[in-house]
């Protein structure tokens, strides 16, 4: 087999290129850029460039206008969703690619190295496929750590985000999930007709005659007749199938591999939600407990409030002043 064969059947997922996630955040970080920019430092005059260096990030002098900066550039988070999204397209795209690998191997099998070839085709994909939900998931993971710290209104904004990225991801994990169980089915039904027809002893001649759209079939008493003895071609048949079931239980194999893995990033999956409705839940709980504890102080300083008008000792007070003054005045007046 050639460089190139052995070039295609090595996982995608060991060497992977971002050079398409590249130039997709690229792009978006230059149309941000053109859409809050306004005009490029190059069209300045010299003295606005001065007033861009003089600016600061804190306003140290209420009056001076040069020192307000708003910051234009977008948060951290918007270029893991733009791979997100990117990842999203991908796993759309080869979720389709494997169906269609899958398709073609159920309606045309083959044998020898043809066989091998389409095998090592289904399993790359399906390992690129595996390893595409599994980053999709690390970038939510990501956008998801984001949000502790933030803002109200950017922490619900995320909060969005994670939530929509989340509901994708299992509608992407569930299609490719239903879709090797389908095909799961179809090669153990194609395994054990074949185990049928082996046992039945077909008579005939050769392994191009065999009618391979009856074997995915519940029946295949079309196939068998009786036979009173076996001749050297349909042994030669008989070894030739036999090769053709074992192909069958390594795809068998894989195929209840992948599923095992899906199973694991449901899980996954499912833990993360979960999480996220306790983080909710929290979230809820001490906002009602703040307001019931700012309804207690508010009840605690009305009472100190009335505590303190009905205070004695203040009423002493004020009656003792005054007597004071009026004592002051009649002094004053007796003397002038």
């Amino acid at each position: 087999m050639s460089r190139t064969a052995e070039a295609e059947v090595q996982p995608l997922g060991v060497v992977r290129t971002i050079t398409e996630v590249f130039l997709i955040l690229r792009n978006n970080a230059q149309r941000n850029k053109a859409m809050l920019g306004g005009r490029s430092v190059e069209k300045k005059e010299p003295h606005e460039v001065d007033v861009d260096e003089r600016m600061a990030l804190i306003s140290l002098d209420e009056g001076n206008p040069t020192l307000r900066l708003r910051s234009r550039h977008p948060p951290d988070w918007v270029g893991a969703a733009d791979e997100l999204q990117y990842e999203f397209n991908k796993i759309k795209s080869r979720v389709a690619h494997l169906q269609q690998l899958q398709n073609q191997r159920l309606s045309h099998p083959h044998l020898g190295d043809e066989a091998a070839d389409e095998q090592c085709q289904l399993q790359a994909c399906t390992e690129e496929i595996t390893n595409l939900l599994t980053h999709a998931q690390r970038l939510i993971r990501s956008i998801e750590e984001a949000a502790t710290g933030r803002q109200t209104a950017e922490h619900r904004l995320l909060q969005n985000v994670v939530s929509s990225a989340l509901s994708t991801l299992s509608n992407f994990t569930a299609s490719f999930r239903a879709n090797q169980a389908e095909y799961l089915r179809h090669i153990e039904t194609r395994k054990e007709n074949v185990d049928s027809f082996l046992l039945a002893a077909p008579t005939t001649s050769s392994s191009s005659n065999v009618p391979w759209h009856l074997l995915d079939q519940p029946s295949t008493d079309e196939l068998f007749s009786d036979a009173p003895e076996m001749t050297m071609a349909q042994i030669q048949d008989i070894m030739e199938n036999k090769a053709l079931v074992e192909q069958r239980e390594r795809e068998v194999l894989n195929v209840s591999k992948s599923i095992l893995e899906l199973n694991s990033l449901f899980k996954d999956v499912a833990s993360m939600v979960v999480d996220q409705g306790t983080v909710l839940d929290r979230i809820d709980y001490n906002i009602e407990q703040t307001s019931i504890r700012f309804r207690s102080a508010l009840g605690s300083v009305q009472k100190a409030e009335q505590y303190q008008r009905k205070n004695r000792k203040m009423h002493i007070i004020f009656v003792l002043s005054c007597i004071v003054l009026m004592l002051l005045l009649l002094i004053l007046v007796t003397k002038s």
